[in-house]
């Protein structure tokens, strides 16, 4: 979905944004979820985030939280739950603004414990 047609998609959830279109002629502000571990994520493709199970995310990657995930989907559906967004979401609120270096396997991988099949594909 491009950022117009959720603007328009915003305009019929919400009264309060269609009342300010209505007074102001301005559509409503969208937010783009964007951050170096959803890039990384976004390029990978369904098999391969499927073969993402038990993923850690936490300062390593950006987020200063520490939480676990079943596998890469669930993790990519937390981090941007639709590609533009009216408001912020937990994931957001969790995200380390400065951190922007580029995510890789290996940053991945540093954040799982010890015993992740990740981790052992290294050894």
């Amino acid at each position: 979905m491009n950022k117009h047609a959720a603007q328009i998609k915003q305009l019929q959830r919400s009264g309060k944004a269609l009342l300010d279109f209505q007074l102001t002629g301005r559509l409503p502000t969208l937010i783009e979820a964007r951050s170096p571990l959803i890039d990384y994520l976004s390029g990978l493709s369904n098999i391969e985030l499927s073969s993402l199970k038990n993923v850690r995310i936490g300062p390593g990657v950006g987020y200063g939280t520490v939480r676990s995930f079943p596998d890469g989907h669930h993790l990519l559906r937390y981090l941007r739950p639709s590609k533009f967004m009216p408001y912020t979401w937990p994931a957001e609120s969790w995200r380390l603004k400065s951190f922007c270096r580029k995510v890789t396997r290996q940053m991945l991988v540093d954040c799982q414990t010890e015993d992740h099949p990740l981790r052992q594909v290294q050894k």
